[in-house]
């Protein structure tokens, strides 16, 4: 089975839509299919509907079947239908979760993927409007069934994998996720996706995800703002990646509550370099989320980066200027220091 990652997923999708081909992003739970699909309609400035497949059922798609005073009978306008005035002449018709639908829906939906026909019920999808669909396997635990053949023969199926470096540089660090999660999981990256490895039997949340991580983020921000016991945080954290993951989690914020003041880093220029690991890690993450409260403005608190960055081992150091390229590409590269530090790294 070929395998993609999200990167590669959104190339294709591209592709599809372009093409006005269906297409299903095939994957197991939390690892960002529809975001990636909300994000390309975004990009192209379409609109977006999104339906819960598991929610509808078969008259939802296709419409209700009623007599006329004639005797005959003609299917209402399916709910699902998008108009060109309410939601706009181009979209994505996003069914979410379709391996989960009732076969009877799927069933209904195969004139809706057919790229010939492109119905809901009676009605012609507008010209511009693409269904695409995700989805779970059937041994994923998720409620999924297996699609059925006859739609699967109508829309491009991908199988997507989840990839921490992937996931880090296109959404986690542009999107400005705590530095306390960058951190924690450039130390542990074999804690991002931990579902292969739940434990089916275990009480409460038992794997971690992309959109786990992501939910721990607004925790951890919420706990900068407000006092939360140390319990509370926990069972916060582990609500969303069990609790295996959040006691690793509250181990690696509190080395991170130790770190030296940044501000003294960029700010004033002090070569302040832990010897931990661990210290090394969450001083990597929290310097590019620094840079923006930086007293000196973004162009020399990114130039002092990088020479601070030549003080570390490069291991570190590579990291450090890697993940503040997700953000400040722009500036590395117009930075008087950027060629002797490239040099180092490249």
């Amino acid at each position: 089975m070929i395998e993609v990652n999200l990167r590669e997923a959104r190339e294709i999708a591209e592709m599809c839509i372009e093409n006005r081909q269906s297409v299903i992003l095939m994957g197991t739970p939390g690892i960002g299919k529809t975001a990636v699909l909300k994000e390309i309609a975004c990009r192209k400035q379409m609109g977006i509907l999104v339906f819960d497949v598991p929610s509808l059922d078969p008259t939802d798609v296709r419409g209700v079947l009623i007599p006329d005073k004639e005797g005959k009978s003609y299917f209402t306008k399916s709910a699902l239908l998008p108009t060109v005035a309410r939601d706009g002449s181009a979209g994505l018709l996003i069914f979410d979760e379709l391996t989960s639908g009732l076969p009877m829906v799927q069933v209904a939906l195969h004139a809706t993927m057919n790229p010939e026909d492109r119905r809901l019920g009676s009605d012609r999808l507008p010209d511009n409007w693409i269904p695409v669909a995700t989805g779970n396997y059937a041994s994923d635990s998720a409620g999924a069934h297996t699609l059925l053949s006859a739609l699967s023969d109508r829309i491009l199926m991908l199988n997507v994998i989840s990839d921490f470096q992937i996931w880090k540089e296109d959404y986690a660090l542009p999107s400005g996720l705590h530095p306390v999660v960058i951190g924690f999981l450039n130390f542990r990256p074999d804690l991002f996706d931990t579902f292969a490895q739940r434990n089916k039997a275990e009480r409460g949340k038992s794997f971690a995800s992309a959109r786990a991580h992501t939910m721990v983020s607004k925790i951890l921000s919420y706990a900068d703002r407000a006092s939360m016991s140390r319990r509370s945080l926990m069972a916060a954290i582990a609500g969303y990646v069990g609790d295996g993951v959040a006691s690793e989690y509250m181990a690696f914020k509190e080395v991170h509550d130790t770190l030296p003041d940044v501000a003294e880093i960029i700010d004033k220029g002090r070569d302040i370099v832990p010897g931990e690991p661990s210290l090394l890690y969450a001083l990597c993450a929290t310097i590019p989320f620094y840079l923006k409260q930086s007293a000196l403005g973004i162009q020399e608190a990114v130039d002092r980066m990088l020479v601070f960055s030549t003080k570390m081992d490069a291991e570190f150091g590579g990291l450090l200027i890697r993940d503040a390229a997700a953000m400040y590409r722009k500036e590395m590269l117009q930075s008087r220091h950027w060629t002797s530090t490239a040099q180092r790294y490249f």
